[in-house]
């Protein structure tokens, strides 16, 4: 049937497709499974646009999780310049430099258009959070705040041993 009211693809409720606000995190969604988790990234990527070979999406969603974890991604601007570099790599075009509103800006602007657009259609299929990233695992040696059973009030304290 044909869509007779808003645009031709629906965005979900609640996720923003905009960037966000500057100091908000933006991470990997952690516990998603790699097989949902690439089908994710796949249906991101077409709905805004990029033109994968069939034979390359996979390895695409696979190194879109590896740049975005190598590089510690975790905000817009960081996961802008992740995707701009692999769809660099992967000879992707972002963005259409033959759109009148970009034309001008050029295609330096037409691509990070074209990234935040990802990023957008990668918020709305939940690849990414608007969560911190995890923090590092505890190692011997560690500043630690623990809870003293003398007073049972927290202090600072290294940890010696790891169980």
């Amino acid at each position: 049937p044909k869509q007779l009211y808003g645009h031709k693809h629906a965005k979900a409720r609640g996720v923003p497709a905009e960037p966000a606000a500057v100091g908000v995190w933006l991470t990997l969604m952690a516990g998603l499974p790699e097989e949902l988790q690439h089908r994710a990234i796949i249906a991101a990527a077409t709905e805004a646009g990029l033109e994968l070979a069939a034979d390359s999406r996979d390895s695409f969603a696979a190194a879109l999780v590896e740049y975005g974890s190598e590089r510690r991604a975790d905000c817009d601007e960081a996961w802008i310049g992740v995707l701009l570099e692999l769809c660099s790599d992967f000879g992707v075009p972002l963005g259409d430099v033959a759109d009148a509103d970009v034309a001008d800006a050029g295609a330096d602007a037409a691509e990070r258009a074209g990234a935040t657009e990802l990023l957008g259609a990668l918020r709305r299929h939940r690849v990414v959070c608007n969560e911190p990233p995890p923090p590092p695992p505890l190692r011997e040696g560690v500043a630690v705040l623990a809870v003293l059973e003398e007073d049972e009030e927290w202090h600072e304290a290294r940890g010696v041993k790891l169980i």
